[in-house]
């Protein structure tokens, strides 16, 4: 609810949230519909503000946190948006989660795996939030399901028709280069391949390594930000610890995984995710 959404305890509940993560780095983007946090809270708050097309009021981008101090950015970020900052229907919540060390191989496993549990996170959200057009203003498909033909049982073919598809059907140069539709990297807008519930272009295009979890409802709410960081850390975690295991794993096992299988595996009981 939008109170909810409101309420800040005076407490940081996110101190700890780093202990739990993975080495990642973790980039979230809030995007309001009205209001503007004074220059002199940015700094502090560790926001940028920014203009997207899709949205009437700013979006607030933060830096790019390691996951020891995740918590706190998202505490004082928060802090400051519902102070000053208003959300509506119209907007959502993108986080990025930095991966140290990107493979081919890697982005198959994710790509399957994030097929695989694809029912499972939308479960999380309001209905339509897979087809976004039934309710947001712009009547635009945001979170779109990922395209599950391009799976293989090969994840090297995996890879192959996802930089296919990904690039729009152009020749893929490899991981850096710069995406046909954006070579400048000024109008992500103009690749209409990233608009899926998770936006695999930074992992295979230019040098930022983010893989963009895109589904998650407006918020400003502490609690659902870290917890929506442990799921989807939980996820890449989870990918890296199945490609990992080479040929002594048969990737065609990943249909049988579920989001609680992913969680488990990844905390072995040490958090729980709070229910709101």
């Amino acid at each position: 609810s939008e109170k909810l959404d409101e309420y800040v305890p005076e407490e940081n509940i996110c101190k700890n949230l780093g202990k739990y993560l993975p080495n990642f780095t973790y980039g979230i983007e809030f995007e309001t519909c009205h209001g503007m946090i004074p220059w002199h809270h940015l700094v502090e708050s560790g926001l940028i503000p920014l203009r997207d097309g899709s949205i009437n009021g700013f979006e607030y981008a933060t830096l790019a946190y390691p996951s020891s101090i995740v918590g706190k950015g998202i505490s004082l970020a928060c802090h400051s948006l519902n102070k000053y900052t208003a959300i509506s229907e119209n907007e959502s919540l993108h986080l990025h989660i930095g991966i140290p060390k990107v493979s081919k191989s890697l982005v198959s496993t994710l790509y399957i795996l994030c097929c695989v549990l694809e029912k499972d996170i939308f479960d999380l959200f309001p209905k339509f939030y897979s087809k976004t057009s039934q309710f947001k203003a712009r009547g635009k498909d945001y979170n779109k399901p990922l395209i599950r033909t391009i799976v293989d049982s090969n994840l090297d073919t995996t890879f192959e028709n996802l930089a296919m598809y990904l690039s729009l059907g152009k020749p893929y140069e490899g991981f850096g280069s710069s995406h046909p539709s954006d070579p400048d990297g000024q109008h992500k807008w103009a690749v209409e391949t990233r608009y899926h519930y998770v936006n695999f272009i930074n992992l295979l295009f230019g040098n930022n390594k983010t893989l963009e979890f895109r589904v998650h409802t407006p918020t400003k709410n502490p609690y659902k930000i870290a917890n929506w960081i442990l799921i989807t850390s939980a996820i890449v975690k989870y990918a890296i610890y199945i490609n990992g295991l080479g040929k002594d794993y048969n990737i065609s096992n990943l249909k049988r995984v579920t989001l609680m299988d992913v969680i488990e595996h990844s905390y072995a009981g040490s958090y729980k995710i709070k229910s709101l």
